[in-house]
C-alpha cells in the first residue's frame, strides 16, 4: 500500500479591506478562481483523486476547495469527501503534518488546502531529499504531491515521504 499526500495553497486573493475584514474572511481574487478552475482542469488530465480533502475553513481556502472538487464532479462524476477543520487555520507544519499523521489509514490519497507558509515548510520538510525551487515561495495554487510506501498516515513523515510532483498556478 502507498499513501499519497496532496498539499494545496489556496489559489490567488483580494487584499483584506481593514478594519471590515478580517484575514479569514479574504476572498478569492478573479484570477484566483481562473487559478483554480485550471487546476481542477489539470487533476482531471493527470487522474488526480483524492480520498478525502482536510480544508482549512477561511473563505479563501473554502472557494478554491469547492471551484475544484465541483469542477471534477461536474465534469468526472467523482465525489470527494472534503472537511473543514479550523486546526489548518494559518497553522504551522509540524501541526499539518499531525492532522495527517491521524488520518484513517483507509483513506489511501489525502488533500490538505492550507496557507503558507506552513504548506511550504511542510513541503520543504518532505522533500528534503529532492528539493525544489517552488517549495520555499509556494505560490498560490501551487499544488505539490508526496508519496510514502507506510502502511499508516502516523508513519508519513520526511524520513518516509518522497516528492513524487509539482504543479505550478496557470491562469
Amino acid at each position: 500500500m502507498m499513501k499519497t499526500l496532496y498539499l494545496l495553497r489556496h489559489a490567488h486573493t483580494d487584499p483584506p479591506t481593514p478594519p471590515l475584514m478580517r484575514d479569514y474572511d479574504r476572498i478569492l481574487s478573479p484570477k484566483g478562481a481562473e487559478e483554480a478552475l485550471a487546476l481542477a482542469e489539470t487533476m482531471i488530465n493527470e487522474k488526480i483523486s483524492p480520498d478525502l480533502v482536510l480544508s482549512s475553513p477561511s473563505a479563501r481556502t473554502v472557494q478554491t476547495t469547492e471551484l475544484i472538487f465541483e469542477t471534477l464532479f461536474h465534469k468526472t462524476g467523482v465525489k470527494t469527501l472534503c472537511r473543514f477543520d479550523r486546526n489548518l487555520y494559518l497553522v504551522p507544519a509540524e501541526k499539518i503534518l499531525l492532522e495527517v499523521q491521524i488520518t484513517d489509514n483507509a483513506i489511501e490519497k489525502l488533500m490538505i488546502v492550507g496557507h503558507s507558509p506552513g504548506l511550504a515548510d511542510l513541503a520543504m520538510a518532505l522533500g528534503r531529499n529532492s528539493p525544489h525551487p517552488e517549495f520555499s515561495a509556494f505560490a498560490p495554487c501551487t499544488l505539490a504531491i508526496f508519496t510514502s510506501s507506510c502502511k499508516n498516515w502516523d508513519d508519513f513523515s520526511p524520513a518516509t515521504a518522497a516528492f513524487a510532483q509539482i504543479f505550478l498556478p496557470k491562469g
